[in-house]
């Protein structure tokens, strides 16, 4: 008889363990469809490997990044225009070193930067990014 007592009472805590812990396993599923995979991961599993052109604006009034895949399909270019409130030395920080913001100004302002060989994606919706 206590034998048959043991065994209830051990489905009983397999049944309340299951109840406890089945709503972790759907909120599990429910995050990983909500939060983005990872940075380094497209969202939609598309990417796209290009030659990327990229410039800074500095002391811009609004923070943002305009992607311009406009001449991917004839010649696998993507522009990235990053603009910042910052200033250049505020960018730069301690890389600029003693330079002035006019200095980093004359070096940097409207050059853009070339990366080749690069992978576009979205790690989500309605952002881009390289690497």
């Amino acid at each position: 008889m206590g034998a048959i007592a043991i065994i209830i009472l051990v489905l009983i805590a397999l049944v309340e363990a299951a109840f406890i812990f089945w709503p972790f396993k759907v909120l599990k599923n429910t995050s990983d469809n909500i939060i983005p995979k990872g940075f380094h991961e497209a969202y939609d599993g598309k990417y796209y490997p290009a030659t990327v052109i990229g410039k800074v604006r500095f002391s811009s009034p609004q923070e943002m990044t305009i992607t311009d895949f406009s001449m991917y399909e004839s010649n696998k270019i993507v522009g990235f225009t990053i603009y910042t409130k910052q200033t250049a030395k505020e960018f730069y920080g301690a890389q600029a070193g003693d330079m002035t913001n006019e200095e980093l100004m004359e070096i940097f302002d409207d050059k853009p930067a070339i990366f080749k060989n690069a992978v576009v994606y979205s790690p989500m919706e309605g952002f881009w990014t390289w690497e």
